[in-house]
């Protein structure tokens, strides 16, 4: 059972624990077991590998042939480099753990005495557990004195290994370190070298089995994975790695900071090898959250309503402000626009709002009567003044002294640092941290309750020193800088929205939504753009509570003016299956700032939104996730795929977007790939005109037009598993915090939901009788679970709580 270990066993093949011996002079292997895991220091060569026990016991490789290596300056200020196998001895332990994780043991392995003299040893962890499937490993460098490090690799490979059997469809996962710039994931053939930031999956296309590989702390370091592939199948090599820095990449100008102290740690990384990468990447989130949670205070539901920007921009004002609420208000809303807890709807002023503070606060008040709360637009990091010369003018005058631009823009080799046309600000600065609490305090005192901040990127850049001299990192001076600012947002008011827009992907815990990609209109080219960053990265709502796709302009300006009813489709299917559904049209019929087609926008927008099943959908509080994993529009790695699917109890919801501008898209989608059984189905809908739908050979047929989109809704027999009938091949009950599941036949996997679709746990490879625990989790009503058979058979059951 993969999340329970049926004990671990540590083969030292000479002495038991600890053994120590020179490196090189002893042949014989250290081999750790643990459930499927087996770590072997190989002790010739002075590598270790990771290996995956298969169901029928033999082993697959996972990490193969890596060497340690750690980059660091000498307590005299030698810069160093070194290798695990530049060490002339080696030792292994292990330890008993009881964490945030729960139970579990440590295998380690002790580097010593290098070659080049330095008093240092360098250490790699591997962290198993009782109650996961899943391990963590990481690398530490230690002295007797202080010394300095900006990068260290706990995985770093030197032979290559044959992963998969070779396959077009075989992928490495690309994520992007943050969402400017028009960036976007991308997922590779086994024949590209990649690097991917904070985690990856490296999987095969067809059995969506593979491995998948992240950091799971954020406080010091950004990591990265760098992945170089060939032959459809073969790792030539991989690195795990803190210490990423790129121009181009994390945006740095300078090497990443030095960490400092007599014991430094890389992240801990994530690495796990699933039966589905999906699943895998989801499980990824869940180990962060146990880690650090993620910002959860907000509880009125997925934001539904209008954003200012895309249409209304730098023309915006307060008397189409006002009007658009009250269309939202008054016409949308009563249509079923708003989510499922019809909790008020986001009116989100944007940047050039335009506004002063008494039509600030006026509109903020006129919001309660029309169901709405208001929303204001923010960059606590960026200074947005001209010139290096503007500088010199002051920036903040408190009662003891007055600061100066220069004193609190940061630098990168002596000169001002820059971001997207804004001077970055320090995060650790006390005048920073004053005109934070200073914002915070007028808009919250005006009554906005959403938050949007922008370019929060600017906090994220390396510089050559901060005013905290305990800072030595980009990501440390981020952490300290939002921290402040998310501390001072709950003492005014515990119930604050707050919006990631253009910022880095982790750490996350400082906003409940991000964007999942850089601005978005509303053409079908723009829709693929967004459906790229939802089908290669829908599992970052398990770090964030939301998931934005931008505002969804239907009418917009200049070449936006001609988009159309079909285009429209297609991007409220993506804002729908991403989560977070804001309009973005003029729909002020008196508005004289000559941007947008009020009374197109309104047509559309009464014409969309009056398909109740479509509404049903919006603000659900879902992410749909991808289908095939490697479908890629237009054969390209960074396009995205058309097929997504979510499945909210005894319903599953197919959306297909065709983002081609002149060919229609028809074909037959296998049911299996949804986890579903044709006998399972009671009825098929397709939600967007309302056609019933006949499945045929355990498919479902699909005709999609150009510049267009689909939803699929399956509706699928209610398997009421409260009490099981004898002849079924599984049953199930719950004894206090743990579900127990007995079964007849082999299990590929166990899922166990909400009712409202929050996937509460995901164990594999089980039989028999086994027990699932919840000890850290507060039980619904209802749980859901859905058990998955070797042969194919999906059964799904509810069990009363």
């Amino acid at each position: 059972m993969r999340f329970s270990s049926s004990g671990t066993r540590c083969l030292f093949i000479l002495l038991l624990s600890a053994l120590v011996f020179p490196f090189g002079e002893c042949r014989a292997d250290t081999v750790f077991e643990h459930g499927r895991w087996k770590v072997t220091y190989v002790s010739e060569s002075g590598m270790v590998k990771v290996n995956y026990k298969n169901d029928e016991g033999s082993y697959r490789p996972v990490i193969i042939s890596s060497v340690p290596e750690a980059h660091y300056d000498n307590p005299v200020g030698t810069s160093r480099s070194v290798l695990s196998t530049d060490f002339a001895e080696v030792k292994t332990e292990t330890t008993t753990t009881d964490d945030a994780f729960g139970p579990g043991t440590c295998f380690s392995i002790v580097f010593s005495r290098p070659k080049n003299g330095d008093d240092i040893t360098l250490t790699q962890h591997c962290f198993f557990f009782e109650n996961h499937p899943w391990m963590l490993t990481s690398l530490e460098i230690t002295s007797p004195e202080t010394i300095r490090s900006n990068y260290l690799a706990p995985v770093s490979t030197r032979q290559a290994y044959v992963l998969f059997n070779a396959s077009a469809n075989n992928r490495v996962l690309q994520v992007p370190f943050d969402n400017d710039s028009f960036v976007r994931y991308g997922r590779h053939s086994l024949n590209s070298s990649v690097t991917s930031y904070e985690v990856t999956a490296i999987y095969e296309g067809e059995s969506r089995r593979g491995v998948v590989i992240g950091s799971v702390d954020h406080d010091h370091w950004k990591s990265a994975i760098r992945v170089d592939a060939s032959g459809n199948n073969k790792i030539k090599a991989l690195c795990a790695y803190s210490g990423a820095s790129d121009p181009k990449g994390t945006w740095d100008v300078l090497p990443h900071g030095k960490l400092v102290g007599t014991s430094i740690s890389s992240a801990r990384f994530f690495v796990y090898y699933p039966d589905d990468w999906r699943d895998g990447m989801e499980a990824f989130t869940d180990a962060c959250n146990i880690v650090v949670p993620k910002r959860s205070n907000w509880t009125s539901g997925t934001p539904v309503g209008w954003m200012s920007w895309n249409v209304m921009e730098t023309k915006n004002n307060y008397s189409d402000d006002h009007a658009i609420m009250e269309y939202i208000g008054t016409v949308l809303r009563p249509m079923g626009f708003h989510n499922r807890q019809q909790a008020p709807n986001v009116i989100s002023i944007d940047a050039w709002s335009n506004l002063n503070g008494s039509q600030e606060r006026q509109l903020c008040n006129d919001a309660v009567s029309l169901n709405s709360i208001v929303g204001c637009y923010g960059n606590p990091f960026c200074l947005w003044w001209g010139s290096e010369k503007d500088l010199d003018n002051i920036y903040y005058e408190g009662s003891l002294r007055s600061y100066t631009g220069r004193d609190v823009v940061l630098t990168a080799n002596g000169k001002p640092l820059k971001f997207e046309g804004a001077f970055c600000l320090d995060p650790t600065h006390p005048a920073v941290k004053s005109k934070m609490v200073q914002w915070i305090r007028e808009r919250v005192q005006k009554g906005f309750r959403y938050m949007k901040l922008d370019f929060v990127t600017c906090g994220i850049i390396q510089a050559d020193s901060y005013y905290n001299p305990d800072v030595h990192t980009a990501v440390e001076a981020y952490n300290e800088g939002f921290s402040y600012f998310c501390r001072k947002v709950d003492e005014a008011d515990s119930h604050i929205f707050i919006l990631n827009s253009i910022a880095p992907l982790f750490p996350y815990q400082y906003a409940n939504a991000r964007r999942v990609s850089c601005d978005t209109w509303g053409s079908i080219g723009w829709t693929e753009y967004s459906m790229n960053a939802l089908t290669a990265g829908w599992w970052t709502s398990g770090i964030y509570q939301f998931n934005d796709p931008d505002g969804v302009p239907l009418i917009g300006n200049g070449d936006q003016e001609a988009v159309t009813l079909s285009e429209n489709r297609a991007r409220l299917t993506n804002a729908i299956a991403t989560g977070m559904v804001l309009l973005a049209d003029n729909f002020s019929l008196s508005s004289t700032a000559g941007h947008g087609k009020p009374d197109i926008s309104r047509k559309r927008a009464e014409n969309l939104l009056s398909n109740a099943d479509i509404c049903s959908l919006i603000g659900t509080g879902h992410v749909f996730r991808p289908i095939f994993g490697y479908n890629e529009f237009n054969g390209k790695a960074d396009g995205a795929e058309s097929f997504a699917m979510l499945r909210i109890a005894d319903t599953v919801y197919v959306a297909i977007v065709n983002y081609s501008s002149n060919s229609s898209m028809s074909g037959r989608l296998p049911l299996d790939l949804l986890g579903v059984d044709e006998q399972q189905c009671t009825a098929v809908r397709e939600l967007w005109f309302g056609n019933d739908v006949e499945l045929s050979n355990a498919s479902l047929p699909y005709v999609v037009p150009a510049k267009d989109a689909r939803i699929y809704r399956i509706t699928l027999a209610d398997t009421d598993g409260v009490e099981t009938a004898q002849h079924e091949p599984a049953r199930c009950w719950l004894d206090g915090h743990s579900l127990w599941v007995k079964t007849s036949e082999p299990i590929s996997n166990v899922t166990v939901y909400s009712t409202s679709g929050t996937r509460l746990a995901y164990v594999s490879d089980v039989g028999g009788t086994f027990r699932i625990p919840f000890e850290r989790v507060e039980l619904p009503s209802v749980l859901l679970v859905q058990i998955c058979f070797a042969n194919g058979l999906v059964l799904n059951k509810k069990i009363r709580v």
